[in-house]
């Protein structure tokens, strides 16, 4: 999976849970929040090696998360 999918997949994956009948813009912001909160704890896994081909993953996650 691309990180563009993996970014996809998380904020679809979130957006029934935060589903609170609010707009569907705002429910989406808040679905990304979500996946950014646990793409955060992924890297935070790795912090100790930055090197590490996931933690490089999961950075351009994070990017494709915040350019939705």
């Amino acid at each position: 999976m691309t990180p563009y999918q993996t970014a996809h997949d998380l904020i679809k994956k979130y957006y029934p849970i935060v589903n609170g009948g609010e707009r569907p813009e705002t429910v989406i912001a808040k679905a990304k929040d979500c996946a950014l909160i646990a793409v955060d704890q992924i890297l935070y896994l790795f912090t100790d090696n930055h090197y590490d081909s996931r933690y490089g993953y999961y950075e351009a996650v994070k990017q494709e998360i915040e350019k939705l």
